[in-house]
């Protein structure tokens, strides 16, 4: 379950471990392998170092906590929480 309105800092892993089970929420007929879900939290991690200075994994944090509530249909969640972010910093640039 996700849970928002987290009041400690979020490390790395444990957004992208967020944003990969929100994904797998919204999308549960698309399953990953247990290794191809380490890869892409790998993968994200990673990617989050280019996002810290430019502001970008901050917003995507806020509207992770605002739209990924872990309750209510997973999807719509899923797309408001993507057009609220604007830029996925997981993603490579």
């Amino acid at each position: 379950m996700l849970v928002a309105g987290c009041s400690h800092d979020m490390s790395d892993r444990e957004y992208c471990t967020r944003r990969q089970m929100g994904w797998e929420m919204a999308f549960p007929n698309l399953t990953l392998a247990d290794a191809d879900r380490s890869r892409f939290v790998e993968s994200c991690v990673a990617n989050l170092a280019r996002s810290h200075e430019a502001g970008e994994l901050e917003r995507s944090i806020r509207c992770m906590n605002e739209h990924l509530r872990g309750h209510g249909h997973a999807y719509e969640q899923y797309v408001a929480f993507t057009r609220c972010e604007v830029v996925d910093p997981s993603r490579p640039r």
